[in-house]
Formats: C-alpha cells, sequence, structure tokens
C-alpha cells in the first residue's frame, strides 16, 4: 500500500467482496435477466460542474449495459446496487489491493490489444501497473455487443479494475478530463446551416489528426465519439498532451505512432479524420440524444453516401458551391465554409497538415482553397485561426489547399452535396441566409458572441 484509505472505503470494499463470492456463479450467466458484476461508471453529478450536470445525464448508455440497467441509474443519480464499489482518485504510480486470495483491485494504464484473436471474448488487454506489463482477459459480460470492450478503452487512460479468478469483472474509467473549451458552441439537433456550422467549428484548433479519428475500433463505421451528443473530452486532452513534434504516424524522427495496428484502430478516441470530423458534426446537427445511427462514411464516397440517404443532392458544379455543402474528393472531404469575392474558398476539415517544424500531424482546422496567400480565403483563414486559436496556430501555419487538387471530381463517386433546403423531406433550413453569404460574412456570424447558442457540449 502506497496511501492510506478511509475506514469507509475499506468497509465498502469488503461488503462488495462478500457480495462477490455470495454470487460467484453469477459471472457465467450474462443474461438480459441476470446482469450482475457489470462495469461501473462513475457518478455523473460527482464529476462535473453543478451546472453542466444534466447535459451528462443526457449521453448514452454505455455499450455494455443493457437500457434498462443505465435507465436505473440516469433516473436515480446513482449507481446500481449491483454496481462495484467506485476507488479513490489514483496516485501516479499503480497499486493493487487484495481483498482476498482471488478478488484483486488494482488501478492500472491502459496500453492497447495485447493478443488478437479470432473470438473477441478471448482477446487480452494489456495494462502498465506497478509491477509493469500485465495482459489480462476480461470476463464475458463485458462484450455481449460485438467489440464492447475495444470501442469503450482508451490508450493512455488510467482504469481501476476489480479482477476476480484473473478475469477483470469490473472495469471503471478514472477521470482524465482536458482544460480546453469550444470557442464556438452549438445546440445539439437544431438542423440548421448556421448551427451546422457553428458545430462544426467545436473541434477546431484542439482536436488532433488521428487516422481512424471518429470511427469504430474495427473500422467498419462510426465509433462511440461520432454517435455521441457533445463534444469528447478526449479529443482535447489528448491535445493538451501532445508537442509540436506530434505526428500521426510513426517516422524515424519520431517513433511514436498513432496508425491502426493490424487494421484496428486503437486511438479511435484521441482525434479525428476527414470522414469522422463530418460524421460527428453531422450527427450533432440532426440528433438530441446518442446512440443513434452514425454518418461516418469513406471519404471519396462520403457526398454521395449523404444523398443515397435522401438528405440531399450531389453535384460538380463549383458555380452553385455553398456554405455548408460537404465535397468529396480523391481521398478526402470537406465542409465548405463560404467563397470569396476572389474565388478563393474558407474550408473547414481534419488534415495531417505539417507543423512549422516539419512535422505531419495536423487535424480540425481552417484552410484556404487557393493559388496564393495572397488570396482572401488564406488572410480570412488566418486571421481567425490566430485570432481564436493562438495555441494550434504556433504549432501550425494555415494550410493552403491547390485548387487542382481540392476542387476535381475526377475520382468516382465524388462530388458536392448539398442540403435539400425546399423538399417536403428536407431535413435542414437556413433562416439566417447563410448560404447565399461570403465567407467573411459567416465567420463573422459564426463566432459572433451574439450567435453563441446555450450549451456548451462535451462528454467524458
Amino acid at each position: 500500500m502506497k496511501r492510506c484509505r478511509s475506514v469507509c472505503h475499506i468497509t465498502a470494499l469488503l461488503m462488495f467482496a462478500i457480495l462477490l463470492f455470495s454470487s460467484c456463479s453469477l459471472r457465467h450467466t450474462a443474461s438480459s435477466q441476470s446482469q450482475t458484476l457489470l462495469p461501473s461508471i462513475p457518478s455523473p453529478i460527482s464529476r462535473l460542474p453543478e451546472e453542466t450536470s444534466q447535459f451528462y445525464l443526457s449521453c448514452p448508455s454505455p455499450s455494455y449495459l443493457s437500457e434498462d440497467t443505465y435507465s436505473s441509474v440516469t433516473s436515480s443519480h446513482a449507481l446500481p446496487t449491483s454496481t462495484p464499489v467506485s476507488l479513490d482518485s489514483p496516485s501516479d504510480s499503480s497499486e493493487s489491493d487484495v481483498i482476498s486470495e482471488d478478488v484483486h483491485i488494482l488501478t492500472a494504464e491502459y496500453k492497447g490489444i495485447h493478443f488478437f484473436a479470432n473470438d473477441p471474448q478471448e482477446e487480452q488487454f494489456l495494462f502498465i501497473t506497478e509491477n509493469g506489463e500485465q495482459s489480462f482477459t476480461f470476463d464475458p459480460i463485458f462484450n455481449t455487443k460485438e467489440y464492447a470492450l475495444q470501442n469503450t478503452l482508451k490508450v493512455g487512460y488510467l482504469y481501476h479494475l476489480i479482477l476476480k479468478d484473473g478475469l477483470v469483472v469490473s472495469v471503471e474509467e478514472s477521470p482524465n478530463m482536458g482544460t480546453l473549451t469550444p470557442v464556438v458552441t452549438a445546440t445539439p439537433g437544431e438542423n440548421t446551416i448556421k448551427n451546422l456550422l457553428q458545430l462544426a467549428m467545436m473541434p477546431v484548433g484542439s482536436t488532433l489528426y488521428v487516422y481512424g479519428g471518429g470511427w469504430n475500433w474495427q473500422d467498419t463505421g462510426a465509433g462511440p465519439q461520432a454517435t455521441s451528443v457533445g463534444m469528447p473530452f478526449s479529443w482535447g486532452a489528448f491535445f493538451e498532451k501532445q508537442t509540436p513534434e506530434y505526428t500521426y504516424k510513426g517516422t524515424d524522427f519520431n517513433g511514436t505512432s498513432y496508425y491502426p495496428t493490424e487494421g484496428k484502430n486503437d486511438y479511435y478516441f484521441a482525434g479525428l479524420d476527414c470522414s469522422g470530423y463530418l460524421g460527428w458534426t453531422l450527427y450533432n446537427a440532426l440528433n438530441h440524444q446518442s446512440g443513434q445511427e452514425g454518418l461516418v462514411f469513406p471519404s471519396t464516397e462520403f457526398a454521395q453516401s449523404l444523398a443515397s440517404k435522401g438528405l440531399g443532392t450531389v453535384s460538380t458544379d463549383l458555380e452553385k458551391l455553398s456554405p455548408g455543402d460537404i465535397v468529396s474528393i480523391k481521398g478526402h472531404v470537406w465542409l465548405c465554409v463560404g467563397k470569396c469575392a476572389d474565388g478563393s474558398v474558407v474550408i473547414a476539415h481534419s488534415t495531417p497538415s505539417s507543423s512549422r517544424s516539419g512535422f505531419k500531424g495536423g487535424g480540425v482546422q481552417l484552410s484556404a482553397i487557393g493559388e496564393t496567400e495572397d488570396c482572401e480565403a488564406y488572410k480570412l483563414a488566418d486571421q481567425y485561426m490566430s485570432k481564436y486559436f493562438p495555441l494550434w496556430y504556433s504549432r501550425y501555419p494555415v494550410m493552403l489547399c491547390r485548387p487542382q487538387t481540392y476542387l476535381s471530381f475526377s475520382a468516382p463517386h465524388s462530388g458536392i452535396f448539398s442540403f435539400d433546403l425546399l423538399s417536403d423531406r428536407s431535413m435542414f433550413n437556413d433562416p439566417e441566409g447563410v448560404r447565399s453569404m461570403t465567407a467573411d460574412q459567416v465567420l463573422s456570424l459564426i463566432f459572433s458572441k451574439d450567435s453563441e447558442a446555450i450549451t456548451s457540449c462535451f462528454i467524458p
């Protein structure tokens, strides 16, 4: 033991141990009628300022909890009675408590998948404990849904684990929140072009490019962050941990790589790629609740995928390019913020642009499509990035995107997606007339204090 615990805490742990032994057979009965030893979650009230706690209660149920169980959590503002006790905040080093010969409690840092198995329930997960690296197998109850655990654990985060007979039967994430807050705020579920653009500005300047960010761990579609109402703390926390030498893929100069391993997105939670960014933005514009169908698609097919869902139409007519349009090109997708009088375009996207020190990191940012840095779009992007995102701007210059690449639709399925604003089936509207504005008018509107919405959205 490296620190003292209160008598109440020890008593609570002993009570849980008694409960665990009295229900030893339940560990192998993970049916919907008998859910015990469920993964614990921190009380949303205890971890948040009073004025924001209500927002957390509207967040989705964790993928490994049944809807009935999660409803009991949020309705009572407390953990279920069958949930293992929470531990105090961990110290800098890991430590372990032995409740009995076969029940252990420890705090450890998650490092990723140690052994890939064909059966997700046989996966081994690597943690750093006080005894060094250790791999654990989780109780099958954690994977009642496909890859539930892999889409919950975050590499580099601290977790409180309870083990019985060598299997992890409970896991609780230790608070690991960043300090960054969005410059622009927006209202989830308000499907106007103005609110869409406000939502798109929320991750700007605080979310790094991660290949597969916004996708699920298994890289088959939208991940938990991209189907959550609100902006995850994990994006800003990851950005704050990195230096100007951050690179999304390891190089000879920087060996740390956040690129997918064996096709799996271990850092799905840490940042966003281009598709994940726009998928999250659209999801929040269209939904009031988390956990619904996601809108993350391959970048080149992104525009066509939205059209196939009846949200709008796709064309290649650059004359009609307007604020709020989503543009798919070969290997990339971006959002039109607005056009300038000289024909240059201000865009928002997530891309691995080079830092001022030459490392390909980048992320969610405002950029310009134009021939030179003298174009109006570049000057606007530089003005807003330097003013509102100074930390980011100190690391990353504004990116100048060549029209020959960003306005080319030679790839199959590429094109400009525009929301249908006129038909009876229209999902979006434009009461402010944003689509007829120039880039400088749009930026002035969405960065105006008068335009800020009532909700500053974060999720843990």
